[in-house]
């Protein structure tokens, strides 16, 4: 159960819809995929590389077994090719400890190579959101055997972003991912309400889940902050609880957004 969790969590990687939007000379705010899940439906701005990176601890506990994974590392590269179209890879060094009454068996490596692009479609103005749309690919057997799928793991999304007013945004993303083990795939869902508090301080509420075919669903709960040091350079923090059975049953993260050059 833990380790579906876990990989189809890892499919949309450091995510986010929150965004700080500032200005120091001229320059454009950073707008980052972090740390929530919902991904936001801006991309980042041309000949930018953006590195998001932290780390991720789970845990679940059932009757007489109990399961702790660490992703450490969970990274995303993006890179602005133009003004509607960026290039994207992730992947995260993961540990993974699965309790049975007194019996212990642990995994640790990398967990997958993912690549992807977002694509904008549609600029935001007046009432009309900004819409993107994404897509990404596990590439098989790029981890250890126990967290990579074996064959081309696909996953499709569309981001919607509103601009609600000067302090409060709502994003959503309506998609679909692959198994990787069969044909079989799993619908995902997710919607996050951003505040800005001030020019540097946010904080996001968030559900998200995934209904994969012939199986329960998985829904969480999650808020954070997010801090922005520079105006390339932001920190986060969140945490969540799982809303059904098969849901981890809670959740931390922390990390940071790093853009060159500013």
């Amino acid at each position: 159960m833990f380790k579906v969790n876990a990989f189809l969590a890892g499919l949309f990687l450091l995510l986010g819809s929150v965004k700080l939007i500032s200005q120091e000379d001229g320059q454009p705010g950073l707008v980052t995929d972090r740390p929530d899940l919902t991904e936001s439906a801006y991309i980042i701005p041309t000949g930018k590389f953006q590195i998001e990176t932290g780390f991720i601890f789970e845990g679940d506990k059932e009757q007489n077994v109990k399961e702790e994974n660490f992703s450490l590392f969970t990274t995303l590269f993006r890179y602005g090719v133009n003004d509607y179209f960026e290039l994207r890879l992730g992947s995260s060094l993961n540990r993974q400890k699965t309790t049975i009454d007194s019996e212990s068996e642990n995994y640790f490596g990398i967990s997958y190579v993912e690549a992807g692009m977002k694509i904008e479609m549609v600029e935001a103005h007046g009432n009309v959101p900004q819409i993107a749309f994404l897509t990404h690919v596990i590439i098989p057997e790029s981890g250890k055997k126990e967290f990579a799928p074996g064959y081309l793991t696909p996953s499709l999304a569309l981001a919607v972003e509103h601009e609600l007013n000067g302090i409060f945004s709502l994003g959503y993303n309506l998609g679909v991912v692959w198994n990787g083990i069969n044909a079989k795939t799993a619908g995902k869902y997710s919607v996050a309400l951003g505040i800005g508090f001030s020019e540097k301080l946010g904080g996001f509420i968030e559900t998200y889940g995934y209904f994969p075919q012939d199986e329960q669903g998985i829904n969480i709960l999650d808020l954070g902050l997010t801090y922005l040091i520079k105006n390339n350079l932001q920190i986060d923090v969140s945490g969540g609880i799982g809303l059904s059975r098969v849901a981890p049953d809670y959740f931390g993260n922390a990390g940071m957004s790093w853009r060159i050059p500013n």
